[in-house]
């Protein structure tokens, strides 16, 4: 019992039990050129940004940012429809994200690009 309430202690203090800091992560895509790209190697989310914009090159745009999560870009390929989206693993964001492409008509709808923290 003892042993618990001292880890309790350091819990609360973050000490022990703390979830750590969670890396950023980036979606970039150019829906005239169906080029997509991905960075999640920092834990600023303005870096991340940046990165994946020069990975996916001229064109392009941020489409999802954020931390802690799995995202996807899903295009039917240049010029077509496109989604994209979150959740838990980058298939539950792809799954996501191919059915809102083809909700908005998209045909052949491909991951172009997909990330996790």
């Amino acid at each position: 019992m003892r042993l618990h309430a001292i880890a309790a202690v350091f819990g609360l203090f973050g000490i022990i039990g703390a979830s750590g800091a969670q890396a950023a992560v980036a979606l970039a895509y150019s829906p005239s050129s169906g080029r997509g790209a991905s960075d999640n190697s920092s834990f600023n989310i303005d870096d991340v940004r940046r990165r994946a914009v020069s990975k996916c090159g001229t064109g392009c745009s941020v489409v999802f940012s954020g931390k802690g999560t799995c995202a996807a870009v899903v295009s039917a390929g240049r010029g077509q429809p496109w989604a994209v989206s979150r959740g838990t693993s980058v298939s539950t964001a792809a799954n996501a994200a191919w059915h809102g492409c083809r909700r908005k008509g998209g045909v052949n709808c491909e991951t172009v690009a997909s990330v996790c923290e």
